[in-house]
């Protein structure tokens, strides 16, 4: 009658034997000074948090806004919720287009329910401030963390990264001494050390070993016949002025023959050892073959091959041999490049000499005559 929106509200009373007396009621004016004026308004919040309650329609019985009042909001799925009973919270939309964070209660007695709505932003600010102090706080610690933490890796890596380094090249004597000085200050480390440096060792003898086995006779124990002809070859390709001596020992069968095969290996092993009492610095002793050996005399003339070969020759015929007599040998001497241009006709040119000391009576020595024309 006067225009002023009111919710009348009453409750019955009744005697203690549940005979009606009467009721009590009330108005709410909905639009002016009010109980949830009175409950409600000290929760309005400048940051644009707001609280409105609806009645059991969905009709907005409450609002910081006096002009929503009376608005039915019934698609609003928050509203939809309390009207239903339910409490809860979501993320809402409001009428303006702002993303809210909405908690909401039902009033059971009534069937009103009570919606409190904040900004999302403003709700997630102290979220951010809160991330922005863990992150200022934690940073210098974590730069500090990463430090030691890359200071300690180094620390644990390098005696690792010195290790492989040295094993990369594992043939070199040197570097078996390099792994010994790394620093193995933790456990692994120094085991893995250790390990290295006794297989190194181990791989260095097999290696010193086999080597010897490819280039020295097994039985002279001097350079072999493949050594031999590399030499040769490298100082050809050089240009590196040489000498031979092919020397034979003279009837050597009949040693093995007299004396059997033992003997005779130990007189070729006799001999062996004294082309190396003989040879200079630089001279290399080699075996041929059966009873054939090689003296390899570089930078070298005729005349001085000559007097090596003299002195191998009367050491020979002044000592006793193993088998218990002295021995003889014929040997023929040639000189690249005075006398052959090819270590094939080098070869040939001391043999064809040593062949001729042979046919004039064996115990002597021959200078090749120069093939090269």
């Amino acid at each position: 009658m006067t225009g002023r929106l009111i919710i009348f509200i009453s409750y019955p009373i009744f005697s203690e034997s549940n005979e009606y007396l009467g009721m009590i009621a009330g108005t709410i004016y909905l639009k002016e000074p009010n109980a949830f004026k009175t409950l409600l308004g000290e929760h309005y919040s400048k940051d644009g948090s707001y609280v409105y309650v609806v009645d059991s329609d969905g009709r907005v019985i409450y609002h910081q806004d006096p002009s929503r009042i009376n608005d039915v909001v019934t698609k609003n799925k928050v509203v939809q919720a309390v009207t239903s009973g339910k409490d809860g919270a979501q993320l809402v939309e409001n009428t303006k287009g702002v993303k809210m964070l909405a908690g909401y209660s039902a009033v059971a007695s009534t069937g009103w329910g009570v919606v409190a709505q904040k900004p999302l932003d403003v709700a997630l600010a102290p979220s951010f401030d809160r991330v922005q102090e863990v992150i200022i706080k934690s940073v210098p610690l974590m730069i500090v963390s990463i430090i030691i933490v890359l200071w300690a890796a180094a620390r644990i890596a390098n005696p690792l990264q010195q290790l492989a380094s040295l094993t990369e090249e594992s043939l070199d004597k040197k570097n078996v001494e390099g792994l010994k000085s790394v620093s193995g200050w933790y456990f692994e480390a120094y085991s893995l050390k250790n390990a290295l440096v006794r297989s190194l060792s181990f791989l260095h003898g097999q290696v010193s070993f086999f080597k010897d086995q490819s280039t020295v006779d097994p039985l002279t124990g001097i350079t072999n016949r493949r050594t031999m002809d590399s030499m040769l070859a490298e100082w050809l390709a050089n240009k590196i002025p040489h000498a031979i001596i092919l020397l034979d020992l003279d009837h050597f069968k009949s040693v093995n023959d007299t004396y059997g095969h033992a003997i005779g290996d130990k007189v070729l092993q006799f001999l062996a050892r004294q082309m190396e009492s003989v040879a200079r610095e630089g001279d290399v002793c080699c075996r041929y073959g059966g009873e054939e050996f090689v003296m390899l005399l570089p930078n070298t003339t005729a005349q001085e091959a000559t007097l090596v070969a003299e002195q191998l020759r009367k050491a020979l015929a002044d000592t006793i041999s193993p088998c218990g007599r002295p021995i003889t040998l014929s040997a023929g001497i040639a000189v690249y490049p005075a006398m052959a241009n090819t270590t094939e006709a080098l070869i040939e040119a001391a043999d064809d000499a040593l062949y001729l000391a042979k046919q004039e009576g064996r115990n002597q020595v021959k200078v090749a005559v120069s093939k090269k024309d």
